[in-house]
Parts: C-alpha cells; structure tokens; sequence
C-alpha cells in the first residue's frame, strides 16, 4: 500500500514536470505599441461550419424558378490587354466600394453595386455618387435572399417583379430612404414613408454559366466592355484559416498592384463580387488577372478592390450574373454637392462643382460651423478662433430635391491620428470557447475614436466587425469572442478620429485549438484514464500552471 502511495505520488510529480509542455504555449498575450494603461482581461465573437454548407450557391438552393439562361456573348476580336470601368479615360464609373459587416449579404452588395455602375454608365454621367439601398433588398424582398445567403440573379429577379414577393413594383430605392442595417429581420415598413417616389427601374437582367476556358474568358471581357460591371460567384475561403484564404490575403495587400494567384483547382463558391476590368500579364501562369470590388469596406484589399489571376477560386467558371436598365424609365435624380475650399485664414469656399444630372441648381445654401450662414455658388468667410469646423452645403434643385456635402476646415491648427491601438487577450485557445479581447488607444487632440476591427474569422460568422464606436481617447473596450473552427487567425484593429484621421493596424495571431505537443506515454495515459486531463488541470492550478 506504502508503495503505491509513493507511486502515486511520483506519477503527480512526473505529471506536474511535464504541465509546461501541455500549458506553456496556451498564454495570454499583450500586443502593445506604447506604453498603456494597468492590467487588462481578455475579449470575444463567433465562428462557422464548412464551405460547402454555409453559403454554398448551388442553384438548387437559391434559384426557386426554372432559371433560363442568357446566351453567352458573342466574343469581340479587338479586347484590349487591359480595361477597367474604375479608369475610362481618367473617369471612374464605379460606384464607391460598401461594407456588407456580420451579414451573408454579398449576393445583395454585389448585385446592387453592379446595378449603381451599370446605372451611371447608362446615364452618362459618372458623378451620380449613386448609393442604393441593400437593406430594401432584404427587408423588402425577402425571397432574394438574408444574411445566410442569397444570389445575385434573384435579387435582380425581384426588384423588377410586380408580384407580392417583389413588393408589387419594379425597382430599388436610394439608401437615404432606407439605409443599411446589417440586419435581415429589419421590417420593410421602416423604409422612409415616401420610398415609392424615389423607385429606380431596371430593364432586364440575366444568367449564363462560363467554363473557365480562354474563350469563355473573353466573352466575360466582351460583356463587362460592352455593357458594364458583372456579377460573378467564387470561392472567397479556404479552410483553414492562413495566407491562401482571399479573405486574409486582403487585410495584407492593399496595393494596386497586388495580385491573388492562382492556388490550383478548389471545389465550390461561397461568395459573390462584381469583376470591373481585367489586365493581360503573360508572367501569370494563367495570363492575366479580374480586377474586382468586393464588400468588405475600404480596408480591405486596395480600397476595397483586389486583382485575381485568371481562374482562380471559381471566379470565371461558376456563374455570371447581369443587369440592365434604360435611362427613359427614370428622371427624378438628386443633385450632386461639391465643395473645394481653401483651409487657413478667410476660407474660400466653392460649390461650383455641384449639378444636377437632368435639371439645375436653384440654391447653394452653406453653413459655416461656427454659427455664420451664406448662400450663393460660392462664399468666403473669417473665423474669429482657430479650431476644427464643419462646413455643410446643401444645394436644391428645381424640383425641390436636396443633396448635402459636409468638409471639415481647420483654422490655425492640425489634427493628429490616433495612436496604434493595444490589444490584450488570449493568444491559444480552444475552439468553441468564448474568450475576451481588450483594445484601446489615444488621440493627441483627445478626440473621439472609432476602431475597425476584423476577428480573422468569416463575415458570415462575426468576423468583420467593421467600424464600431464613437468612444473616448483612451476608453477600455473589452468585447467577447468565440471561435467555433480550428485554424490559425489574425485579429486586426486599427482606429480612426472624428475627422476621418487612421491609425496604423495593430495585429494579433491567434490558434484555436491550441496544438499540444504531449508525450506518447502521457497521450496513451490520458486516452486510457480521461479523468486524468481534469486531475492535471487541477494540479496545473495548484503549481502555479496556466490552464486550458
């Protein structure tokens, strides 16, 4: 019995040596570019399944009709090496990239934003600043798609129907009448009382399914040439978690010359974007690259654009999607606010810019931030004191349609950004279990601070939080986070002030699970005797151990 007390005990001790080996890399950790404030927590969020049953787009999931395709179009044989709709002769027709956050809406921002280029394209006139509302699409027409997944084709099939599924009329409205809420269960009754007034039409849309072959290729070229941004389906994950995943390529390329190569054949897609051009470049494998607005804001990729080589990730061999609309079906446009100004002294300060696309401007109405007000094209005014103010135009048209335009003017002073932010939380984890994350910095000029913050993990699933805030200089926010896959993330935060001044991004990796490296022995003994990993647990604690 004596001995095999003292067994007992040894075998303790032979476990307790051995706890660094199984505890020592699951630690928290503090990432922190200067000094910060006393002792902080942890922080939190949620995760995903596969790529193939999440946002699979199988026609059978999405398409409810017998969907007829539209005939390929027929190849033009003087393509360009290169084309790009962000770049016609100096002028960029695309409209500005959105931020679709914690919601599988990239069916809808791929569909609405194809539709904005598209739109002014037809118009002529590429200073419509045209912003449409995606939240109609999901409150209004519900059978499109949510935040779990839809497709672009449906969306464009129930704006122009006038049936109960499409709201009983042809068209989308503005987001002024109905901005986004990153949410599908929003009701259509919150859309502004006068949505109907502001419909926008479209003409007919349509679906054909290219091959991936250099032929297919350039009828993808031919269409996007000819009538505009298409939307197409890919593979926007790879599981796990790493540099070929696109969706963590982004956050580290934001360079117009940046590339996404080609990773070889992968099944499925699980994403939609909108292709704006393409570049011949005979050093890729594959000859060229898709230049390509996606929906994850302006700090993604370069300005929220990236460059794919040519088959990649399904891009050119799942499905494109295609709108158009005639500019005779609508003339209610608003007019288009622009201020260039001087920014010390007496401000000068120029509405000239601003038109109105089918009529004139009747007034030019301009408040100075400080109190004082003008009207005309163009004003000059003196501010008694330095400081930061918010100068707003807003021009009104002959039909009574408003538009604004605010700048800010800084008198005898500067704005500085905030400093990097400082993250504390869990470095090693185990997937499924909840941990929290605490971030914070200062601005020099005490001004308030939003962070944008991306977990790593999939949109679909809370990992791009997006911008959050305001909060004050040096205010603590601890939030929770839950990743419910294994794999390897980086959590990104970077901050911004109230005049629109970034910090640079503070960067945090992240393993879930944790990959112990245990002994064969003690695996055999913890696989035979389960009740020995909650034993060591409790003597990790008792030693001093970190614990799981």
């Amino acid at each position: 019995m004596k001995k095999k007390i003292i067994g007992s005990i040894v075998l303790v001790l032979l476990i307790g040596s051995s706890l660094s080996l199984i505890g020592s890399s699951h630690t928290d950790y503090y990432i922190n570019p200067e000094p910060s404030p006393s002792n902080e927590d942890d922080c939190g969020c949620e995760s995903k399944q596969t790529a193939s049953s999440h946002l699979s787009l199988s026609n059978d999931i999405f398409f409810g009709e017998t969907t007829n395709l539209s005939p390929k179009p027929t190849i033009r044989d003087d393509l360009p090496p290169y084309f790009n709709w962000r770049d016609i002769n100096g002028t960029d027709w695309v409209s500005s990239v959105k931020d679709q956050g914690n919601c599988g809406s990239c069916w809808d921002f791929a569909a609405i934003g194809a539709l904005e280029s598209i739109i002014q394209i037809r118009e002529g006139c590429a200073g419509l600043n045209l912003d449409l509302s995606e939240q109609y699409v999901l409150s209004c027409l519900p059978a499109a798609g949510s935040c779990n997944g839809g497709w672009a084709y449906n969306a464009y099939r129930w704006i122009k129907s006038n049936a109960s599924a499409g709201n009983y009329c042809n068209g989308i409205i503005p987001e002024f009448c109905f901005p986004y809420q990153i949410n599908d269960t929003v009701p259509c009754a919150n859309a502004s009382p006068d949505w109907q007034d502001h419909l926008i039409p479209i003409s007919t849309y349509g679906r054909w399914v290219p091959d991936g072959s250099v032929e297919d290729r350039n009828a993808m070229k031919t269409q996007i040439m000819e009538s505009g941004p298409i939307v197409t389906s890919m593979l926007f994950t790879i599981w796990n978690h790493g540099p070929d995943n696109l969706e963590e390529w982004g956050y580290t390329h934001h360079a117009a010359t940046d590339c996404y190569l080609y990773p070889g054949p992968v099944p499925g897609t699980n994403h939609q974007v909108v292709i704006v051009g393409w570049k011949d470049d005979t050093s890729l494998t594959n000859g060229g690259y898709w230049i390509v607005k996606n929906s994850l804001s302006e700090e993604w990729g370069y300005d929220g654009f990236f460059n794919i080589e040519y088959g990649s990730l399904n891009i050119d061999s799942a499905d494109i999607d295609w709108v158009e609309y005639h500019a005779a079906n609508y003339s209610n446009w608003m007019p288009v606010a622009r201020i260039n100004t001087s920014s010390q002294g007496q401000v000068f300060f120029d509405g000239s810019g601003s038109f109105d696309h089918e009529g004139i401007i009747v007034s030019y109405e301009w408040d100075f931030g400080d109190g004082a007000t003008a009207t005309g094209v163009t004003a000059t005014h003196t501010y008694a004191a330095a400081g930061i103010y918010q100068v707003t135009l807003t021009v009104t048209d002959n039909e009574s349609n408003t538009d604004t335009k605010t700048t800010w003017v800084f008198i005898n002073t500067e704005n500085h950004p905030p400093k990097t932010p400082s993250i504390l939380g869990r470095r090693n984890g185990k997937n499924g279990t909840t941990y929290r994350y605490t971030f914070w910095t200062t601005d020099p000029d005490g001004d308030d601070i939003e962070y944008y913050l991306n977990w790593g993990d999939d949109y679909w699933f809370g990992g791009a939080a997006g911008w959050i805030g305001p909060f004050k200089s040096g205010e603590k926010i601890t939030l929770q986070k839950t990743w419910k896959e294994k794999g390897n993330y980086t959590v990104r935060v970077k901050a911004k002030d109230c005049y629109g001044a970034k910090s640079e991004w503070t960067m945090l990796a992240v393993t879930m699970p944790v990959s112990y490296d245990i002994p064969r022995l003690w695996e055999g003994l913890l696989l035979r005797f389960p009740f020995l990993e909650r034993l060591i647990l409790f003597i990790s604690g008792l030693l001093g151990g970190s614990t799981l």
